[in-house]
């Protein structure tokens, strides 16, 4: 019933130290060849134990003590073999340097043959799991590209049909109508920027290159930048804020926070339905400046809430033309916020909708 390779070793080693003495041991890797000896800080039974070990791992054969290898050893050493060869070494100490009785050296190979058992069973759980998790990355993999591929061909399939409008028929048009195709392709393309700074983001948080450069900003002047890109974006959104009265400085890398706001913002305005209305409320107390992103839509599915900061989630929650939400902008917020020492959260709300809501420490 042991769980993972130290759970397996301190139930070995708590059964032999019973018989044996409490320098007794389990080792799961060569102490010259491998990683390190056990998994955890422990007192020698001599001082070339290391040696000892590494012998038998080599070899597959005890020794020490009572053997015809390093017999003045005072201790013995047996191998754990599995199906591909040497998997542990148990080593126990021998009373005064004699040799263990030839009772005690059967039931150290029998106690072999179950530690070699209970070792395998768990490299088989542990190989197990990689490929789950394999299988999972291979999953967000494409959900990851599905939803970028839906996401980059809306404003694409705009800005081409604008510019063929521009280019076929630009001598038809007044030149009003001309700077509104103008301004809706400058505006796509602004919102594919943001997109490619999304995916940059990933990939900085993927390898850990993120990094943080926080410097005093004004909140009110972060928000009002990120509001005015979102309304450029989209023109009939419905969004009220509040910010304190009196100046607010918080220490943050205002033009990442300003990419948090603007996530969280597009995201109501996409997935919480027709002319949702959308509030962006600013607090603070004595430690934290918090910043909540409500609107009044159908709020977001149960199951999703406790990994929708995770990445692509496959829930329920649709754009208005039937696609899943891509969830990319969600757990690039995540990261930013964290990366910040500030928390995030999500709930849905009493009275219907969802809130967002992410705190900043305020120094």
């Amino acid at each position: 019933a042991a769980l993972g390779v130290s759970g397996i070793c301190e139930v070995v080693e708590d059964h032999l130290a019973g018989m044996f003495g409490p320098l007794s041991t389990l080792y799961v890797n060569d102490p010259i060849d491998g990683e390190a000896g056990t998994l955890y800080e422990r007192e020698r039974m001599c001082e070339n134990e290391n040696s000892v070990v590494h012998w038998v791992f080599v070899n597959g054969k005890p020794a020490g003590a009572g053997t015809g290898t390093l017999s003045l050893t005072p201790a013995y050493y047996a191998p754990v073999i599995g199906r591909d060869g040497v998997i542990g070494v148990i080593g126990v100490p021998c009373a005064q340097g004699k040799p263990l009785a030839h009772d005690s050296q059967v039931f150290i190979g029998m106690l072999s043959s179950l530690v070699a058992l209970a070792l395998e069973r768990q490299s088989l759980s542990d190989r197990q799991r990689l490929m789950e998790l394999e299988a999972e990355k291979e999953k967000m993999r494409y959900d990851f590209l599905r939803g970028i591929s839906h996401d980059l061909r809306t404003p694409l399939t705009a800005i081409l049909g604008a510019s063929s409008v521009l280019l076929e028929n630009g001598e038809l048009l007044d030149s009003e109508a001309r700077y509104l195709f103008a301004s809706d392709i400058r505006c796509d393309a602004q919102w594919l920027m943001r997109m490619v700074e999304n995916i940059l983001s990933i990939t900085k948080i993927s390898d850990g290159t993120m990094r943080i450069e926080k410097r005093n900003e004004a909140v009110e002047e972060v928000v009002a930048e990120a509001v005015a890109l979102v309304r450029n974006h989209f023109s009939g959104i419905n969004l009220s804020v509040s910010v304190p009265h009196d100046l607010l400085m918080v220490p943050m890398d205002g033009t990442l926070i300003e990419q948090v706001l603007i996530n969280l913002i597009e995201n109501a305005a996409k997935y919480a339905g027709v002319s949702p209305s959308i509030n962006l409320l600013v607090t603070a107390d004595a430690q934290r400046a918090i910043f909540s992103v409500t609107d009044d839509g159908a709020g977001i599915p149960e199951e999703d809430i406790p990994r929708i900061f995770d990445g692509p989630v496959s829930g329920s929650a649709k754009t208005g033309d039937g696609s899943r939400g891509l969830g990319i902008g969600l757990m690039i917020c995540a990261a930013i916020v964290r990366a910040h020492d500030g928390t995030i959260s999500v709930r849905n709300r009493t009275e219907g909708g969802a809130e967002f809501r992410f705190a900043l420490p305020r120094e």
